[in-house]
């Protein structure tokens, strides 16, 4: 599998623009949002988010990772090549071993952040059943 590369550059700051249908511009942003969907695709694998919380801190062999995940090493390399193709992840050999890390800090953080999310959601809706429980509902 080839790693995703961008189609466009410095189109980050893309959300802010507001294009006209069929312009340059609005093929462009839609290239960018194709972009994001793959990379977002790459992570969004329960497998793939415990790997990068475990290299969140620090680079980790296969057989580390293997370890820690109680899976089979052939199942971490698999799901490492999804993020190494991604661009998520980057590899180094040592010898016979392969080391892996984040390739930005700010996947993390990116991490994080859904996982903040995440906690509120779960409190608001655990309080909303809380609150029909109490008013006799199921």
């Amino acid at each position: 599998m080839e790693p995703v590369v961008a189609p466009i550059l410095h189109y980050c700051e893309c959300s802010h623009i507001r294009t006209k249908a069929g312009t340059k511009e609005a093929m462009a942003k839609r290239d960018f949002y194709q972009f994001h969907a793959e990379i977002c695709k790459s992570i969004v694998h329960a497998k793939r988010l415990e790997i990068l919380d475990h290299l969140r801190d620090k680079e980790c062999s296969v057989g580390e990772l293997a370890q820690l995940m109680e899976i089979p090493a052939t199942n971490v390399s698999q799901q490492l090549a999804i993020l190494r193709n991604s661009g998520v992840v980057q590899k180094r050999v040592e010898g016979t071993t392969a080391y892996y890390r984040i390739t930005d800090r700010r996947v993390i953080d990116a991490f994080d952040l859904m996982s903040q999310v995440m906690v509120e959601q779960l409190a608001t809706r655990t309080e909303a059943v809380e609150k029909k429980k109490a008013k006799g509902g199921k």
